[in-house]
């Protein structure tokens, strides 16, 4: 358990992008989620380029997606657009109806779970898939910060091991810095 200093310093690291991009009302609340998960990666992402970021959303959203085994051409087409840096709006508000549909078939399947154990492992696979399908929602997202940090949380919930989804970033990093020096050198 946190104690409440290390709660305050998450929360003052949170703020971190203030004089930045303005997200809708629940900046903070997103920026803390991947704080809590990931404590420091919000302070290393809000400071490369949208480029990096969208990598990193599109990424991880792909990562979470094949470990879900969410499969159709509704999310073919999501990912065929999000490969091709497409922020669509109207193809986002699909994807939102459908983490809706798969977090109302978690919640009942978790209901039925308390009640009775054998529902523990489709209760998994149905809120692993709304995860992914809300990592793949945010990945759409047209402001490059919210879409990388959001698609990290979530994806970070949606699959075994979270560590996965934080090692698919620092790749991801790693060779953005090491290009960086090789132009550099050039």
């Amino acid at each position: 358990m946190k104690t409440k200093k290390q709660v305050k310093t998450n929360e003052r690291k949170a703020g971190i992008n203030q004089n930045k991009k303005v997200y809708r009302d629940d900046k903070f609340f997103n920026e803390l989620r991947i704080e809590l998960v990931f404590p420091g990666l919000l302070e290393v992402i809000s400071k490369v380029s949208t480029d990096v970021q969208r990598s990193i959303a599109y990424n991880v959203a792909k990562l979470a997606i094949e470990h879900a085994g969410l499969k159709g051409d509704f999310v073919d087409e999501a990912v065929a657009n999000m490969e091709l840096g497409n922020t669509n709006e109207a193809l986002q508000s699909k994807v939102k109806v459908y983490v809706e549909r798969l977090d109302n078939e978690a919640y009942a399947l978790e209901a039925k779970r308390q009640e009775n154990n054998p529902y523990e492992k489709r209760y998994l696979t149905a809120f692993r898939k709304a995860r992914a399908a809300n990592a793949l929602y945010y990945a759409l997202d047209n402001d490059e910060l919210r879409a990388a940090t959001e698609s990290i949380y979530e994806a970070s919930k949606s699959v075994d091991n979270s560590l996965l989804v934080k090692e698919k970033v620092e790749a991801i990093l790693e060779k953005r810095f090491s290009d960086d020096v090789t132009r550099e050198k050039d």
